[in-house]
């Protein structure tokens, strides 16, 4: 058989699988797995551009122009005056800064999906709210 014919032979192999399935099973149980997908997706898509809006609402204009700007949020701590906690937008530790001295990264997750823009306003909320239980419930990464 000439090379040529062997990827058109493989290609028409696969095709005539995926027709044999398409016709195998009844339709809505071959596309219900993608349009799930589909719907899951759609969802978070919704989430995330309404956590964006929530996150434009409640932030000061330079702290939403730092968080589009950097990609993380500077919040003050509100009983140590001279620490940092700069927070990331999305998943990821939150660097703890001492007189502009980097001193240890925390890290404080969700136990289920949720927005990016959520997830900043949480580690900003927690922290303002009670620095000291969000302190505590952190797991602490220090470096010498």
């Amino acid at each position: 058989m000439p090379a040529v014919l062997v990827p058109l032979v493989v290609v028409a192999l696969v095709a005539l699988a995926i027709l044999a399935a398409w016709c195998y099973l009844p339709s809505e149980r071959f596309w219900e797995p993608a349009r799930r997908m589909g719907d899951v997706l759609t969802a978070q898509y919704r989430a995330e551009h309404k956590a964006r809006e929530l996150l434009k609402a409640t932030l000061r204009p330079e702290e939403y122009r730092s968080v589009e700007e950097r990609g993380y949020l500077d919040v003050p701590s509100p009983s140590q005056p001279n620490r940092v906690y700069r927070v990331p937008y999305g998943p990821g530790r939150v660097a703890v800064f001492d007189d502009a001295r980097f001193v240890m990264s925390l890290c404080v997750q969700p136990t289920t999906w949720l927005p990016c823009g959520d997830i900043i306003l949480m580690h900003k909320l927690h922290i303002e709210a009670n620095e000291e239980t969000y302190l505590n419930t952190a797991n602490r990464l220090r470096f010498p």
